[in-house]
């Protein structure tokens, strides 16, 4: 059956074999009752009988569905359903269900009469009379289309931030429950911590954290001041999986959902040993160039007054052989001890241009 060919007849289920008189309703004498049904606008209310055959029909039904009463009354709400439910006799089990249980529900695709489908919320309930006697059932649906495309759209964007995340090398990011026990990890986490996330997820996060800042309670004092102020920044120590330390950036921020209710953590760290190795090695390079310069200039002060005692023994004349031979030594090293002492000058020189803001003295 073609359930968009509203002229078709309707086709026999497995669980009915005869159309029910379209003309009887149930509670026809409840006039107020029906008023109300009638006007609602945001739900298709009808009742079928005992064989899924449409008796009522309300403004709801011919809004989210698009047929006219007369054009639906009298056929099976088979028609209702996409063609992959009907070869899964989707229909009649959902009957047989309400039949047995009093009550069924579900969500899925079901068909407009152009053809097109709506995401539905079905409730279909078991109906009989005073008497116990089974008489059909009621059934209520939802048009729940805006929802589904919203959850839809939120599951994507959740997705594309998951893959981005979980995507990240440089970062470990991931996220703590409200006491601080780890319930995501991603691939920069992996790498910089060591564990998978079958062996860490569910630990607390202070499995990171050296015995000596464990014992002074630094962990709690992160969350503590990340939930007063909303955000923590630190750096220090840090261990791996196999005991080694790092230097550790990390970034503790409080999350929150829309009603304010506290969720949990996020947590961020960023390896930054190799950066400390080189700032310190940057240090040492100032140390030395300073010691350099204070160096070059302590053994340049007194070659002066040497250099200035040759040249007075120079023009006094020295009739000694002997003294002469000593005081063409003395010349030749003064002259090597200040080229030296002139080299170490330049070197503290050119390492002052490559760092600069050295202080020389």
């Amino acid at each position: 059956m073609d359930a968009r060919d509203t002229n078709a007849p309707a086709a026999p289920s497995a669980t009915t074999s005869a159309a029910s008189p379209a003309n009887r309703i149930i509670g026809s004498d409840d006039s107020d009752y029906r008023l109300i049904i009638d006007d609602v606008s945001d739900y298709a209310i009808f009742l079928l009988d005992p064989g899924g055959f449409i008796r009522t029909w309300n403004g709801g039904a011919k809004r989210i569905k698009g047929y006219e009463r007369d054009e639906v009354v009298g056929r099976h709400f088979s028609i209702f359903y996409p063609e992959e439910l009907i070869a899964k006799n989707w229909p009649d089990t959902e009957l047989a269900t309400a039949r047995e249980t009093g009550r069924f529900e579900d969500e899925g695709w079901r068909l407009r009469k152009d053809g097109t489908r709506f995401w539905a919320n079905i409730v279909i309930t078991r109906l009989t009379d005073a008497d116990g006697k089974f008489l059909g059932f009621s059934k209520i649906t939802r048009d729940l289309s805006d929802r589904r495309r919203y959850e839809e759209k939120l599951r994507t964007s959740e997705e594309r931030f998951r893959l981005l995340v979980e995507g990240v090398h440089d970062y470990a990011i991931f996220m703590l429950d409200p006491s601080g026990h780890i319930v995501s990890w991603n691939a920069g986490a992996q790498r910089i911590k060591g564990y998978a996330a079958t062996e860490i997820l569910g630990k607390h996060f202070s499995i990171f954290y050296p015995d000596e800042v464990v014992n002074s309670g630094w962990p709690a004092e992160e969350l503590r001041r990340a939930m007063r102020d909303g955000h923590f920044e630190d750096e220090g120590w840090r261990i791996r999986k196999d005991g080694s330390r790092f230097w550790g950036n990390v970034t503790i921020t409080a999350l929150h959902d829309e009603t304010g209710r506290h969720r949990g953590f996020a947590k961020v760290t960023r390896d930054l040993t190799d950066k400390r190795r080189i700032s310190s090695l940057e240090d040492e390079g100032k140390r030395v160039t300073n010691f350099l310069a204070m160096l070059g200039h302590e053994l340049r002060n007194p070659l002066a007054p040497i250099s200035n005692a040759l040249s007075i023994l120079e023009m006094a004349g020295v009739e000694s052989e002997q003294a002469r031979m000593a005081q063409a030594v003395i010349g030749r090293q003064l002259k090597q001890i200040v080229r030296l002492v002139d080299d170490l000058l330049d070197v503290g020189r050119i390492q002052r241009q490559d760092s600069p803001g050295v202080e020389t003295g």
